[in-house]
Parts: C-alpha cells; structure tokens; sequence
C-alpha cells in the first residue's frame, strides 16, 4: 500500500493515473454502444462462417 501512495504522490504515478481514466472512457463507450459492438461481431462472425462453408 505504501508502493502504491507513494507512486500517486510522484510525477510518474500521474501517468497511472491517466491510464486508469483512459480505460474507465473507454469502458465507458463499450457500454453505451455494447449493442452495436454486439451487432457488428455477429455480423462479421456470421459472414466468417458462411464463407468457410462456401469455401
């Protein structure tokens, strides 16, 4: 635990602190959209398959 304060205090722990918002965003816009992401893998899944068949 003091690891961890300890990189929060120092200008390096900054960069972890910005990772950390970037993936909450990023999290953030998978949710808002988890059904268009759903749409188009099933679609791309779906187009895979039929040209493995046909092939």
């Amino acid at each position: 635990m003091k690891k961890f304060k300890k990189k929060l205090t120092q200008n390096n722990g900054m960069g972890m602190i910005e990772i950390i918002i970037i993936i909450l965003i990023l999290l953030a816009i998978a949710i808002i959209f988890r059904q268009q992401i759903s749409n188009i893998v099933t679609e791309v899944l779906q187009k895979v398959k039929t040209d493995l068949l046909g092939f």
